[in-house]
């Protein structure tokens, strides 16, 4: 991958402070996002790994009329610590719109991360074409494919659709009556909300750590700027523990969608593969996203994985109607790591078995 070179009045630059007004208003204007300055701060600049990387071109006036940017994080692969980059966002103008556009910001975005040392980018909830096209020009490879579950929490919204709002009142009461109880597996652990990411969570990601092959790191410094810094909607966690010490966590999103409804998202959780843990949580969570408002709880757990598990053994989850299927692709970058026949771990980056992935590793709504 090369830096592209300046045409027809481009001048392609890396992403950073100085352009970062520019890009915010290429993204609302192609996109329709409403992205405040701390919000692309948080997003791109301030990273446990560095800030973002991206490759933007500027027109003569100073407007950006495309960028591709990602997020650098930090990673463990086969035990090592390296970088790999989630690749976030693309945006081109309507006058712009091409093939050779879009290779170029995306050869720069590569270019940039090799330079930086980043083995490889990732990125989830991908779409078709840009998957295709991505196999096509940059080796994109399909690691998995992770349907969403789901369950309801409230009756009130169906109701409502179909008797108005007296329908929506009987859908919170008949709530109430079936109140979900907790499940036996939380007798097992002391669980309790995470008001901040302190030093407990560096101890459990010591403790977890050993049996994992492919995951981002999962520190105090990078759950607290992922999800207790991120300045969109809300992102409730609970943390379990047991004789040993702390033991798992589990995060949610709490997001308003279309209708007015309240969608619970699991996000990221760490159980060691523990059934009973993974049921734990996702009980204790599930009932308080419940008591919060939520109608819906959904999650995309891995095939086989305790969170799987833990699903089916709880009342009401079954295969999502509304979400598709979470496809995740990597792509290796060329930095010298990468090309270093020594280093036989990076085939690791490329083995489905080997990933712990959770939606929260690329969710583009925040």
């Amino acid at each position: 991958m090369s830096w592209p070179a300046d045409r027809d009045g481009l001048r392609f630059v890396p992403f950073g402070e100085e352009n970062a007004t520019a890009v915010n208003d290429l993204f609302r204007s192609v996109f329709g996002l409403a992205r405040g300055p701390d919000h692309q701060r948080w997003k791109f600049l301030s990273g446990p790994a560095g800030p973002g990387l991206g490759c933007v071109a500027l027109a003569p006036d100073g407007r950006a009329v495309a960028a591709n940017l990602g997020v650098v994080w930090p990673f463990q692969v086969a035990g090592r610590e390296v970088r790999l980059m989630q690749t976030c966002e693309t945006a081109i103008r309507p006058e712009w719109r091409g093939l050779r556009t879009f290779r170029e910001i995306t050869a720069g975005l590569g270019r940039l991360a090799a330079d930086r040392g980043v083995v490889a980018s990732y990125g989830g909830r991908i779409a078709e074409a840009p998957l295709v096209l991505g196999r096509r020009l940059f080796g994109y490879r399909q690691i998995l494919e992770l349907p969403f579950l789901e369950a309801r929490l409230s009756l009130g919204p169906a109701l409502g659709r179909l008797f108005g709002p007296a329908g929506a009142g009987l859908g919170l009461l008949l709530d109430r009556l079936r109140r979900r109880r907790p499940h036996p597996a939380e007798d097992r652990f002391r669980i309790r909300p995470v008001t901040a990411y302190g030093p407990e969570f560096d101890r459990l990601w010591r403790r977890r750590r050993g049996g994992l092959r492919v995951a981002r790191i999962r520190s105090a410094t990078v759950l607290g700027h992922r999800y207790g810094a991120c300045p969109v909607d809300r992102s409730p966690a609970w943390l379990a523990e047991d004789d040993d010490g702390p033991a798992g966590f589990l995060v949610l999103r709490l997001r308003r969608e279309e209708g007015g409804v309240t969608v619970a998202t699991v996000l990221d959780h760490l159980d060691g593969g523990d059934p009973a843990l993974a049921a734990a949580l996702l009980a204790r969570a599930g009932r308080e996203a419940a008591a919060d408002g939520a109608a819906f709880l959904r999650l995309a757990p891995r095939p086989g994985s305790a969170l799987a598990e833990a699903a089916v053994g709880l009342p009401g989850f079954a295969p999502s109607r509304r979400e598709p299927p979470d496809r995740v692709v990597v792509s290796l970058l060329p930095c010298k790591a990468a090309a270093d026949p020594a280093n036989d771990w990076i085939a690791e980056i490329l083995d489905p078995d080997a990933w712990t992935y959770a939606p929260g590793d690329s969710d583009f709504h925040d």
